[in-house]
């Protein structure tokens, strides 16, 4: 299986600047989470695989190394799902098994998706802070598995070395 990880990443800046441009977090979410939902069932009842989306906390505690803050977020936008073919192909290969579970369940969205918002908050620094002071970035598993990615301030984005 192929995967078309320049297009993918062109799709992710489109969604995301849509996104933050359409429907902005409030000044005073401080931490966006960009969740892997497992697996992601579409509009159809269908089975597509893995689903990168953003969300939003104003209770962000950078010492919380279970993410917590991320859960029942107040920043919730209609459209957060990113709706990536990299991201339902991994799925995929997960259910087909041609990984070993633990790193294509676990591991490689994880590591994909922490690259994507990487590579994102780079591009589109201004829009990840919007009206906030500050803004942690961080990625992970629904069922847990998170990564703080960096932050954003006015001065721009600032990745946590890992």
């Amino acid at each position: 299986m192929r995967l078309n990880v320049p297009a993918d990443l062109a799709h992710h800046d489109k969604w995301l600047r849509s996104v933050l441009e359409s429907e902005p977090p409030a000044p005073e979410i401080n931490g966006l989470w960009f969740g892997i939902t497992d697996p992601f069932v579409d509009q159809d009842g269908i089975v597509v695989g893995y689903e990168l989306y953003v969300s939003g906390s104003s209770r962000f505690d950078a010492s919380d190394p279970t993410f917590e803050w991320a859960a029942s977020p107040e920043y919730w936008p209609n459209r957060r799902y990113s709706s990536s073919e990299v991201f339902h192909a991994l799925g995929r290969l997960a259910e087909q098994h041609q990984l070993p579970y633990q790193l294509a369940d676990d591991v490689v969205p994880l590591l994909y998706a922490a690259l994507v918002v990487d590579w994102l908050s780079n591009r589109v620094p201004r829009l990840m802070l919007g009206g906030a002071p500050s803004r942690a970035i961080a990625v992970g598993h629904d069922e847990g598995d998170g990564l703080l990615v960096g932050s954003v301030d006015a001065a721009g984005y600032h990745r946590v070395p890992q």
